[in-house]
């Protein structure tokens, strides 16, 4: 396969938003950031998932396209206040993290009832990384991270921790609902904002680490590069989720 233009950057800051919206027995969701564009219907009614619907929109990988077709664990797991407790239903390894996590947010928010919850991520990377990671809950800034793009360096009670495997554990048991749920959602832009500094057109296919969908053993060699699908929002932040807002209050239909 023959590379694509170099999307790599030395330093830079990473954005990234997630978006949803609380509709009778219904939430939608969305996420976007420079490599992936997801969207999620999770039906519910009251007290567990009733269904589950994904689009994926923009994807790094071709397998990424096939990553949500069967959300059956989920279904009938209980409407809980804890984003990270639809672990406790299914493995993310058989589904695109991105999307796992966005329904557990979309379940999240039909347990606390709030209309809508939004967040914005602002991750530097690179020669920038010295800079802090922030993330804003509904508009206000609720999560200021000083970071090396594997271990939060501070403040407490972060400082030490890595942002890889074993931090969703500790967030779920350490910190209050609304605090856990925002670290997770800053912590996921902390670990993929260091692709940044990669040309990820040059790879043929995923890596196997096995994490999500992608990227297990069986398939990795399959899933090829989506070359060019890498955007930058590092200075039109205003257009991530731009073109979900009439899908997210439902003015579709």
């Amino acid at each position: 396969m023959n590379a694509g233009p170099d999307c790599s950057r030395a330093a830079g800051v990473l954005r990234r938003r997630v978006g949803l919206v609380a509709h009778q027995g219904e939430v939608r969701a969305a996420v976007e950031d420079d490599y992936h564009h997801f969207r999620i219907r999770l039906r519910h009614d009251g007290k567990t998932v009733t269904g589950v619907q994904s689009e994926t929109l923009r994807i790094p990988w071709s397998a990424c396209a096939f990553a949500g077709d069967d959300w059956s664990k989920v279904i009938g797991a209980p409407i809980r206040e804890r984003s990270s407790a639809i672990a406790s239903y299914a493995e993310m390894r058989h589904f695109c993290t991105h999307m796992f996590e966005l329904a557990g947010l979309a379940i999240a928010l039909a347990a606390d009832g709030a209309p809508r919850r939004a967040y914005e991520m602002a991750v530097p990377y690179g020669g920038r990384r010295s800079e802090a990671a922030r993330l804003w809950r509904d508009g206000e800034l609720t999560l200021t991270w000083e970071t090396d793009g594997v271990t939060i360096l501070g403040p407490e009670p972060y400082g030490g921790r890595l942002v890889g495997p074993g931090f969703a554990a500790w967030a779920q048991t350490a910190l209050p609902v609304a605090e856990g749920e925002a670290a997770l959602v800053l912590r996921r832009a902390v670990v993929i904002s260091s692709g940044r500094t990669t040309n990820l057109d040059a790879r043929a296919h995923s890596h196997g680490g096995g994490g999500c969908y992608t990227t297990q053993p069986e398939r990795a060699t399959a899933a090829l590069r989506v070359v060019g699908s890498t955007e930058d929002f590092e200075h039109r932040p205003q257009a991530l989720l731009a073109a979900d807002r009439a899908w997210l209050d439902a003015r579709d239909i």
